[in-house]
């Protein structure tokens, strides 16, 4: 089980996407607040359902900026070919160190890999965190 997880600077500030299959996080939401009329696959009840996918990757995935907690805006997802694709950004500033620590799906798979790749300052980077390797600090 693998899902992605890109990191980008934009002017002022980081675009971060999530892709995950919509199937694994559906599993994942579901076992973590027992939301059990979840179906993310249903676009019609697309308002009702990102409360709880927002909910679930505040929770598991996070990002520090100086050892502060950077706020992620939550800005929603999509699918595409089974994919949730989920959209967030935050502010940060030049020069900075920052931290992800993300484990999404960790609780579900034993053999979950979240694969993450940073394109900052036009350079680019990617690690695996997993069950062993939760976190990674970058100079931003």
């Amino acid at each position: 089980h693998v899902s992605l997880i890109d990191i980008i600077d934009q002017d002022q500030g980081l675009e971060v996407t999530v892709s995950i299959f919509a199937d694994d996080l559906e599993l994942a939401v579901k076992n973590e607040f027992g939301s059990g009329h979840l179906d993310i696959l249903e676009v019609n009840k697309y308002e009702e359902e990102k409360v709880w996918v927002r909910k679930y990757v505040d929770k598991h995935l996070k990002l520090s900026v100086s050892d502060e907690l950077l706020e992620l805006k939550f800005l929603g997802y999509h699918l595409e070919y089974g994919k949730c694709i989920i959209k967030l950004e935050g502010t940060i500033r030049s020069d900075q160190e920052i931290s992800i620590n993300s484990t999404l799906l960790l609780n579900e798979f034993t053999d979950q890999k979240n694969l993450v790749r940073f394109n900052i300052n036009g350079q680019e980077e990617s690690y695996l965190l997993d069950h062993s390797r939760r976190e990674i600090k970058l100079k931003f």
